[in-house]
């Protein structure tokens, strides 16, 4: 695979200090998987569900 740039940017809702949106990518076997996720919902709980996610993405 050739370089390949990306750049990422998640902010929170107004008035919240967190974001239940989360962008994850990995490189591998020369290829590149993008994940976006978008929790329902605004702030602290929002972003504890995304969280999740991200600890099974890094899992697998």
């Amino acid at each position: 695979m050739g370089k390949v740039n990306y750049a990422m940017n998640i902010l929170p809702y107004p008035g919240q200090v967190v974001s239940g949106d989360l962008t994850w990518a990995k490189e591998f076997n020369e290829q590149l998987l993008l994940c976006l996720i978008d929790v329902a919902g605004h702030g602290k709980r929002a972003h504890a569900i995304s969280q999740n996610c991200l600890h099974i993405l890094n899992k697998h």
